[in-house]
């Protein structure tokens, strides 16, 4: 099966100037990219890009700024695509946060829109061009999935793939949040231990788990009138997201807001998949996530500060979540890449 692209360009924005890698350029489309590393202006940065057997493509964007000197702000890339048939687009960040501003393409999305891990872009789109920027206060992790319309009927069959494209379409904004469980698996679909045929193996895997809970998700995950309205679910979880390391349990948040512990439940069911109880441990993994890839904590404190007792129960469940040990997270980008 032919691959998403019909054409691909990236032009990289440093200060007045651009640059542009015509071999990437014309490679992109149908092969895989090993590691192609950036400007060395956007730090220790690079990108590797996988070609399914499926038809779909999945693209992992690493940037790590240095932590000296006066990082670029602005737009860092000028990128167009232009696809074989309508597709399906999802930017996904893992850390860090970006601004993308379309400037062709559907005219419903022009303004520039924030993505950054509680953001994720999906829409269809047959072609865009658009301006890439970071925020280089913090090191920034990019996944990209697109699958077009041919694919995702050989995946998901004809019927749920027509309706999926039909409601993305007339979604009236192209960025969602969606519970931590069904990015997911889309978000660490690179495992640097893999290479070759079962590296695109897994990500094949993992992108398809993605589909299938996206599919789940919008199909069961509506909200209704009444927990649209009073936001507990979202209030309960902004006060989760700004506790830090000291989380609370079911019946401090039940206290807090004045809710049973059945009803508290079904709030957060309704609004994001999950039990609360399972919304505060996958919250406390994407915490570890950030300090493994951010600081020099070591692996011990970090599950301590977390609440294990062991580090190898701490190192099984970060496994079981991201599919890669929280030892792989202190090596350099490069090391996670094919290459």
């Amino acid at each position: 099966m032919e691959t998403p692209f019909r054409s691909f360009s990236v032009q990289w924005i440093v200060g007045e100037h651009r640059f542009t890698n015509e071999s990437l350029n014309n490679a992109y489309p149908d092969q895989d990219i090993q590691w192609f590393n950036h400007p060395p202006s956007l730090g220790d940065a690079g990108f590797t890009s996988l070609k399914l057997a499926s038809g779909m493509s999945v693209h992992h964007s690493i940037f790590r700024f240095p932590k000296t000197g006066v990082p670029q702000h602005g737009p860092i890339a000028l990128v167009d695509v232009t696809f074989r048939e309508p597709t399906l687009v999802v930017q996904a960040v893992l850390s860090g946060n970006t601004t993308r501003r379309e400037i062709s393409g559907d005219a419903l999305f022009r303004s520039p829109y924030t993505l950054n891990p509680n953001h994720t872009l999906i829409k269809v789109e047959s072609h865009s061009t658009f301006e890439l920027s970071v925020d280089p206060s913090a090191d920034v992790e990019i996944i990209y999935l697109h699958a077009n319309a041919s694919s995702l009927a050989l995946l998901l069959g004809d019927s749920l793939a027509e309706k999926l494209f039909a409601e993305l379409r007339q979604q009236p904004h192209p960025t969602r949040t969606l519970p931590a469980q069904i990015i997911s698996p889309l978000k660490f679909c690179f495992d640097q231990h893999l290479e070759g045929p079962m590296l695109k193996l897994h990500a094949q895997s993992k992108a398809i788990a993605f589909l299938s809970g996206l599919i789940r998700y919008r199909a069961t995950g509506q909200r209704s009138p009444r927990l649209a309205k009073d936001h507990r679910a979202q209030a309960i979880r902004d006060h989760i997201s700004a506790c830090g390391l000291n989380l609370p349990n079911n019946q401090q948040l039940s206290q807090m807001f004045g809710l049973t512990p059945r009803t508290l439940n079904a709030a957060f069911l309704n609004e994001y998949g999950m039990t609360v109880a399972r919304y505060i441990k996958e919250h406390r993994l994407l915490i570890a996530h950030e300090q493994l890839a951010n600081s020099d904590i070591s692996i011990r404190e970090i599950a301590s500060m977390l609440g294990f007792s062991q580090v190898s129960n701490f190192s099984a469940t970060f496994k079981a979540q991201f599919g890669y040990p929280p030892t792989s997270l202190r090596r350099k980008p490069a090391s996670r890449s094919m290459g």
